[in-house]
């Protein structure tokens, strides 16, 4: 974390001491289950109070801080503290950052993640704990694994995550995680459709190899922030004048395509980086994507257990459907940086049915005919969601015509 993150966090710290009643006790402990239905929906570096008041508009359940987790002393933990009584005021739950590097330097660092766990695990915001930042490189799976072994004894139901980078050994750490988050920013200049985002899903596609639940986190910041900040001109390849937010459309495939994968929550990174270059963005682009993505996890939940349809990748369509109480939905992704009719079997699971447009997808021609769905003229990355209405068979409409 920068200085001035660091200085941010500091402040907001402060507030929280002075201004936040603890919870009282006997509260519900909301700690986030992987046996759950919930869909984490997240965000990094939501630092401040004023950054916190935000996240419900932004369509954000969970936040994050670097500032928690750096030590165990009381100072620190009454950091931990305040930032989780602030998250809980809100209505947020926490996705609670240790600093895992510094830990595992320390001779007693499984005692100092313990006294840390001790100290919040019961606090009703927190919703699982990551414990290090891309270990690739750094520390080997072998000397994390005393830290997953000692949490999984002090607090086995709160899930313990790895966040990586799409390193060389990342799938080597399979044995110290209940679940990864993976993150990858692909869009720095190059104007829609041409920057790669399918990075992000084809990462995925590995993580969720690795046989554990995988999270993504999305770009939702402008590279040009990081490049002014360094006083670069040309910044990892890109001119930095021309480095750029994701469209609508970008943040729309990086959404419902790794949900039609089968990911596990959905994590951005970071509100501190995106609004160095200012809040328009958040609020005017983000915020209605991810606002009707949250509605569709929670219309469909379990979110994370759609029908995947596998077979739609030979195609380049990332595809999946639920049939919920609430009714049945198929979401078809061009997976694809050209303009192009999409044509795939439904792999038998729906034979003839009617596509209504859901939430923003527009009216286009689509239908599913013979086991066969066809889609007309798909954008660059295009994302579909419908409600299935399957017609009634020949004897119903007949039973119900008499």
């Amino acid at each position: 974390m920068c200085d001035l993150q660091s200085v941010v966090f500091s402040m907001a710290c402060l507030c929280m001491l002075l201004g936040v009643a603890r919870p009282g006790a006997g509260q519900t402990q909301h700690s986030f289950r992987l046996e759950s239905e919930e869909f984490p929906i997240g965000m990094y570096s939501v630092d401040s109070p004023g950054a916190m008041a935000q996240a419900e508009s932004l369509g954000i359940d969970y936040v994050h801080t670097y500032g928690t987790g750096r030590d165990a002393t009381e100072e620190s933990i009454r950091r931990d503290l305040a930032y989780l009584d602030l998250a809980h005021k809100y209505g947020r739950s926490v996705l609670f950052q240790f600093q895992g590097k510094a830990f595992v330097n320390r001779e007693d660092g499984v005692e100092a993640m313990l006294r840390v766990m001790g100290a919040v695990k019961d606090h009703p915001a927190l919703g699982f704990w990551v414990f290090y930042d891309e270990p690739d490189g750094k520390h080997t799976p072998e000397q994390l694994m005393p830290f997953y072994k000692a949490a999984k004894e002090a607090v086995p139901e709160i899930p313990f995550a790895v966040c990586h980078c799409w390193s060389r050994h990342f799938q080597d750490y399979k044995e110290v995680a209940d679940l990864n988050l993976h993150d990858c920013y692909p869009i720095r200049h190059k104007p829609f459709p041409a920057s790669k985002i399918n990075q992000m899903t084809r990462f995925t596609d590995r993580m969720l190899a690795v046989g554990l639940p995988a999270v993504p986190v999305n770009q939702c910041f402008n590279w040009q922030a990081i490049g002014r900040r360094n006083k670069a001109k040309v910044f990892r390849g890109s001119p930095v004048e021309e480095l750029r937010y994701p469209t609508r459309a970008e943040i729309r495939y990086l959404c419902f395509g790794g949900l039609a994968q089968g990911v596990r929550g959905m994590f951005w990174w970071s509100y501190y980086w995106s609004v160095r270059s200012g809040y328009t963005w958040l609020d005017k682009e983000f915020a209605p994507v991810n606002r009707e993505f949250r509605q569709f996890t929670r219309l469909v939940a379990p979110a994370h257990k759609g029908d995947i349809i596998e077979s739609a990748r030979d195609s380049d369509i990332l595809m999946a459907r639920w049939k919920r109480p609430t009714g049945e939905y198929l979401v078809a992704v061009n997976d694809w940086p050209l303009k192009r009719d999409l044509v795939r079997s439904m792999g038998g699971k729906v034979q003839d049915a009617e596509l209504i447009p859901w939430g923003s997808t527009r009216k286009s021609e689509a239908a599913v005919r013979d086991g066969k769905l066809t889609v007309g003229s798909a954008e660059p990355w295009e994302v579909f969601v419908w409600r299935i209405k399957i017609p009634p068979r020949e004897s119903e409409a007949v039973t119900v015509a008499k």
